[in-house]
This record gives structure tokens, C-alpha cells and sequence, in this order.
């Protein structure tokens, strides 16, 4: 089954509106499974309960039975030389039939209920914000640790752990950087909620478009943390590739509110886009871009061996902190370090507070929800359908 989104439109707020639906695809889990073994019963009952053909042939054949235990309850010299084909072309042996069955699934909708089904449920919700794209180097550098020997050592012995790469620290400013806009995401009443949308672009000697612009954060979260430094060629640095890549996907939008933030640890090198290109590109379109760089040093460590017993050498990785400033200052961005700039977040969202935002429509998934009432209602409903057939149509009583 599909999931359909729907809004509730109120005259007075644009606050975010769902309208829970059943929807079997977007079951995401049970929270007690066990209950499924009560579903047992109906094979064992199929089993052992040797009086189901002249239950049904009883019903036909004296429909006016009283099997409550009075005066005609016995049927045991009753004459069952009953033909199949007057059986089956019997409508009141159908109706029995379908109501049997609904009574089942009645059974079964009430198992599921007790189960506890939990499920994403999707709506349509109208806000504005920004379209930011993260610009991720994934190339081999940012396999680093910004430590010296002696500082790896002390750490080690002091967590007998290792710090996070270059790559961790990118990917955990992502995260922060996400979780510090989605607590703006809410709606006052009579406002219009402020959800920006994020996408992904990685790039190492190619760039890709990882994530599309979206609102589901749990989803991007999800997806950026299943990403590594393994998943692509990270034999070079194409910064203009990977800057080329946002500005194509960014520049269909009409909105001024397109902004680029793009994490690297190192200088330019290879790809098929200079960085001036880009930079020209991204003007021609209005794009701010704003630079951070990731790593501490110039020389930096790299790990081999095994991650139980590693072992560490001094690598040089150049960094190029002017042709990020570079880039900032002809796209009307500004560049930030990493490693010196402890109030990184809260800097660059106060300046991103003063940009236009778009006014836009679209589909946002909700917090998990508890489908058992929706299941409960449909048990009742085909439990009535089934009491009516047996009333109405397949009834014991003339």
C-alpha cells in the first residue's frame, strides 16, 4: 500500500498538520512480537475441531436448528448424504463462508494490535527556510588525525581509544550544524514554521550528489552516517567538482535562499572544474558559499596496521585557508577554522538568520506513531461485518 500524504489546512496558523493512516509499508517495527503466537489458534482450532463439516452442513440443511441444547440438539441420526455440488451452490454456505473468514481476519487484526505496530507516518507541511547544501571532502587526507605523537599517545592512554579523523570531525559538524537548525523547526501559532532543507554532495576525485534537498533530518542523519571514506576515489581533492555539483542542483531554484557550505580539509587538486569556475558560477547564480576548514596542521598522522595495534606516521597534507577565504569573499560567504573557531555553529547560524528564506510545500515524515488503534478499529469493523452476514443472510434462526 502507498503512503498517501495529507494536510489539514487551518484558517488561522500554518502550523504542521497529520492525518495518521494505515498503511502496512510504513510499519517500521513491533514492540511486542510475541503476541503473534496467539495466531496459532486458528490452525489448531482448523485441526482439531472434527465438527466443521456438520457445522456448516447442520446450518443448511436445518437452518432453523436450536443448537443451544434444547429439545432438538442432537444430530447425531441426522441424514448428511449431502451432495457437494448442492453444497457449494448454496449462497447461505458462501455467506457462512465469508463470514468465517472475516471473523478470522477480525481475530488476526486484533493479534497485530496487541502487538503494538510502530510506523512512520507522512504529511504535508508549508514553511520557509533555507536550501543548504553540504559540500563533504571524502578524499584520502581526511583519514588524518590532527595529533601529534605525544599527543596520540596521551590520548590513547588516557581513553584507549582512538580520536576521531578529519572525516569524523567534518561528518559531527554536519550533525550539530543540523540539530542546531532543526530546534528552529517548529511552529508558533499564527506563524509560519522555519524548517531549512539539507542536502549532500561528496566529492574526492569525482563529486556526487549523495542527498537531495530535504526536511527529514532522521533521514539524512541516517544516511550520512552510513557513509565512508571508502565508498568513492579519494585519490585527489576536486574542490571545483564538488562546488560545481551543489551550485548545478541549487541553481534551478528560483528562491535567493541558496547557500553552500563546504567542508575540506586541503588545497585544490585534480578534478575537471577550477575552483574559479565554480566561484564564477556560483556569483552568476547568487549561491553563498561558505568555506570551513577542517584540519589543524599541515602535518598530521595516519593510521596503519590493525585499529587494535595501529601504527602512526607524520604525513604532510597542505592546507590552502586563503583560497577558502577566497571563495568567501567573492561569493559573499565567510570562511571559518575548524579548530580555532569554538563558536562556529552559533556564528555561522546568526549570519544564515539574516539571509531570505523560501516559502515552500512539501512532504515531511513525523515522529513514529502507535498504529494499535487503527488495528483495534479495523477488528471491530470486520468482527460487525461478519455478525451481520451471520444475522442477516446465514442465519440460524428462520
Amino acid at each position: 500500500m502507498r503512503s498517501i500524504p495529507c494536510r489539514i489546512t487551518d484558517r488561522n496558523s500554518h502550523m504542521f498538520n497529520f492525518i495518521p493512516l494505515i498503511d502496512i509499508q510504513s510499519i517500521q517495527t513491533f514492540e511486542r512480537p510475541y503476541f503473534f503466537l496467539a495466531l496459532l489458534l486458528i490452525p489448531l482450532y482448523l485441526v482439531f475441531a472434527r465438527k466443521i463439516p456438520s457445522y456448516f452442513l447442520i446450518r443448511l440443511y436445518l437452518p432453523g436448528l436450536d443448537h443451544s441444547g434444547g429439545a432438538h440438539s442432537d444430530t447425531k441420526n441426522l441424514p448428511f448424504t449431502f451432495p457437494m455440488r448442492v453444497l457449494f451452490s448454496s449462497f447461505r454456505f458462501w455467506a457462512l463462508s465469508l463470514s468465517l473468514v472475516l471473523a478470522a481476519l477480525s481475530f488476526v487484526a486484533l493479534t497485530a494490535a496487541m502487538a503494538r505496530p510502530m510506523a512512520n507516518l507522512y504529511g504535508q507541511t508549508r514553511a520557509e527556510g533555507l536550501n543548504i547544501y553540504f559540500v563533504l571532502d571524502m578524499s584520502s587526507s581526511m583519514k588524518a588525525y590532527d595529533y601529534t605523537l605525544e599527543e596520540m599517545q596521551a590520548h590513547q592512554q588516557k581513553t584507549s581509544s582512538l580520536p576521531p579523523r578529519r572525516y569524523e570531525v567534518a561528518v559531527s559538524t554536519i550533525r550539530t550544524f543540523i540539530d542546531d537548525r532543526q530546534a528552529q523547526c517548529h511552529s508558533r501559532f499564527g506563524e509560519i514554521p522555519r524548517c531549512d532543507r539539507f542536502g549532500l554532495v561528496v566529492f574526492g576525485q569525482s563529486a556526487f550528489l549523495d542527498i537531495p534537498l530535504t526536511i527529514d533530518y532522521a533521514l539524512f542523519n541516517r544516511m550520512l552516517e552510513r557513509r565512508t571514506l571508502d565508498d568513492i576515489d579519494s585519490s585527489q581533492t576536486a574542490i571545483g567538482d564538488g562546488l560545481a555539483r551543489a551550485i548545478a542542483s541549487l541553481r534551478h531554484l528560483t528562491s535567493p535562499s541558496r547557500v553552500i557550505i563546504l567542508l575540506t580539509d586541503g588545497d585544490k587538486k585534480g578534478g575537471q572544474i577550477t575552483v574559479a569556475q565554480a566561484i564564477e558560477a556560483a556569483k552568476i547564480h547568487d549561491i553563498r558559499i561558505f568555506p570551513i576548514l577542517i584540519g589543524k596542521h599541515d602535518n598530521a598522522l595516519m593510521a596503519t596496521g590493525s585499529l587494535a595495534n595501529p601504527t602512526f606516521t607524520v604525513s604532510y597534507f597542505p592546507t590552502n585557508f586563503a583560497l577558502l577565504e577566497d571563495i568567501a569573499r567573492q561569493t559573499q560567504g565567510t570562511a571559518y577554522r575548524i579548530a580555532t573557531d569554538a563558536e562556529l555553529h552559533k556564528r555561522l547560524s546568526g549570519i544564515l538568520e539574516t539571509l531570505q528564506r523560501d516559502l515552500y510545500t512539501g512532504e515531511r515524515r513525523n515522529n513514529t506513531a502507535d498504529l494499535s488503534l487503527a488495528f483495534v478499529a479495523m477488528a471491530f469493523f470486520l468482527a460487525f461485518v461478519a455478525y451481520l452476514i451471520r444475522s442477516c443472510i446465514s442465519k440460524l434462526y428462520p
